[in-house]
């Protein structure tokens, strides 16, 4: 629970009348620090934070929707590519063994 300005001079005042004396009154008033209200973020604060990071998050999505779709084109390309280079390989490979078969049986 945070003091109010009015409650920590009443907390010097008590303490420097107590055992301690001034010195120790000023040492505790070190350890408990000011509260400056203003740096305090209110609920006006925190919704309009929330709603920026909300429609950030919205743009992230969507940015990483269209770079995994391009990726999801260029794999699907490149998949292609290497089935047909592979059918080619396969249909000169056969080719080839015809016309040794061919020359062998002829």
């Amino acid at each position: 629970m945070a003091l109010t300005e009015s409650q920590r001079l009443d907390l010097y005042e008590r303490v420097k009348l107590s055992s301690l004396g001034e010195e120790g009154a000023r040492i505790v008033m070190n350890a408990i620090p000011t509260i400056d209200w203003t740096d305090l973020a209110t609920h006006d604060d925190l919704a309009l934070l929330r709603s920026d990071l909300t429609a950030e998050m919205a743009d992230l999505r969507a940015d990483f929707r269209i770079e995994m779709g391009a990726l999801e084109n260029r794999l699907q390309r490149s998949l292609v590519t290497w089935i047909l280079a592979a059918q080619g390989v396969t249909l000169a490979t056969l080719g080839l063994l015809v016309t040794v078969l061919t020359l062998v049986l002829a």
